[in-house]
C-alpha cells in the first residue's frame, strides 16, 4: 500500500532532510515538485546529486540509492520568491507501481503567506546576504521592504517611498529624503558638507561645546554659543552681515585673525554705541567721527619713537 507523506513546504536556500524510514521495504518514491524552484536532491533514488526541475514529477527507485534520507535543497533560479510545496508518496516492495513514464510535467504554485502574528523570526547559520524579509505591495513592480541577515534594511522604492518613525515619533522621515529630529544631541563631531540651515522658533541654534562648519552656516532666529569662559572663539574670520533690501547697503561686523582687527560699516544715520553692561553709552561712532557722551571722555594712547 502506498504511503503519502504530509505536504512539505520549501523555502529557497534552506535545505531539508526528509527521513523516509523503513527503507528496506521501500521500492520507489514519487516526488511531485509543484514549487517554482529547481530541487537539488540526493540520498534516495539518485546517484550522487541530481536536479528535479520546477514543475516536474519524478519516480525515484531504491535500487539506485537508498540511504534512508532524501536531502532536498531548493534553488530559486527565476527569482520567484515566496515558498513552495512538494508532495512525496512512498511505494512498498509488495505493491505494484503506477503505470506511466516519468518525469512528467505538473503545475507549479508559489505560496505567499499572510502572517497576522508571529512570536519570533530566526535565521541562524545561513549564507551572508540571505533575505529574510521581502514585502511587495500590490501594484508595485519591486520589493518595497527587504531585510537580509547581514543587516541590510531597505524601506521604500520608486513606487512606494516609505517613511520611518521611531523614538515615540520624535525622529521621522517623509519618504523624500527629509529627516526631522526633535532634539539632536551629538557627543562627537557633526560634519556638514555644503549649507546647514537651522530654523528653531525662538532659539535658532544653540551650541554648548564646539561647532565646526566646513561649508555655510545659516541661522534664522537666535544663535547662542556658550563656550566655557570664552563665549565665541574664532580662529580665522568671523563676518556678520545684514543687507538692506531697499538700498542694497550692507552693515557688517568683520573680525579677522584672532580679533586684532575689527571693521564696521554703517548705514546712513546709524551709530555704534560703546557702553558698560546695564549702563549708558560712554561713546559712540557715527558718520562724523568718534564722540564722547555727555560727561565722558574719549582717550587715545599714542606711542611714538623718536630717532
Amino acid at each position: 500500500m502506498s504511503i503519502p507523506l504530509s505536504p512539505i513546504t520549501l523555502t529557497p536556500g534552506i535545505a531539508q532532510d526528509i527521513q523516509l524510514r523503513s527503507t528496506s521495504n521501500i521500492q520507489a518514491v514519487k516526488l511531485s515538485n509543484s514549487t517554482p524552484y529547481d530541487l537539488s536532491i540526493s540520498g534516495f533514488g539518485v546517484i550522487g546529486v541530481e536536479i528535479i526541475p520546477a514543475g516536474t514529477e519524478y519516480m525515484l527507485h531504491s535500487e539506485r540509492e537508498s540511504s534512508g534520507h532524501l536531502y532536498i535543497s531548493p534553488v530559486d533560479n527565476t527569482g520567484a520568491g515566496g515558498t513552495g510545496v512538494i508532495n512525496i508518496v512512498k511505494y512498498l516492495q509488495d505493491e505494484s507501481l503506477p503505470r506511466g513514464n516519468w518525469p512528467v510535467a505538473i503545475p507549479t504554485q508559489k505560496v505567499v503567506a499572510k502572517v497576522t502574528s508571529v512570536n519570533r523570526l530566526t535565521s541562524i547559520g545561513e549564507a551572508v546576504g540571505t533575505q529574510i524579509i521581502n514585502l511587495q505591495p500590490a501594484g508595485d513592480a519591486a520589493s518595497c521592504v527587504t531585510l537580509t541577515n547581514d543587516g541590510q534594511l531597505v524601506i521604500g522604492d520608486a513606487t512606494n517611498h516609505g517613511s520611518v518613525k521611531f523614538d515615540n515619533a520624535t525622529i521621522t522621515s517623509d519618504g523624500n529624503g527629509k529627516l526631522t529630529v526633535a532634539n539632536l544631541v551629538d557627543n562627537g563631531t557633526i560634519a556638514v558638507t555644503g549649507a546647514a540651515t537651522f530654523n528653531g522658533a525662538g532659539t535658532g541654534l544653540t551650541v554648548t561645546n564646539n561647532a565646526l562648519v566646513s561649508g555655510s552656516l545659516t541661522v534664522t532666529g537666535v544663535a547662542t554659543f556658550n563656550a566655557a569662559g570664552d563665549g565665541v572663539v574664532v580662529t580665522n574670520n568671523l563676518q556678520v552681515n545684514k543687507i538692506n533690501e531697499a538700498t542694497g547697503d550692507t552693515s557688517y561686523l568683520a573680525v579677522s585673525g584672532t580679533g586684532a582687527t575689527m571693521n564696521t560699516r554703517l548705514q546712513s544715520g546709524n551709530v555704534i554705541n560703546f557702553q558698560i553692561p546695564a549702563g549708558v553709552p560712554q561713546a559712540f561712532i557715527d558718520s562724523n567721527g568718534i564722540h564722547a557722551s555727555s560727561g565722558s571722555v574719549v582717550s587715545f594712547n599714542v606711542w611714538c619713537e623718536l630717532r
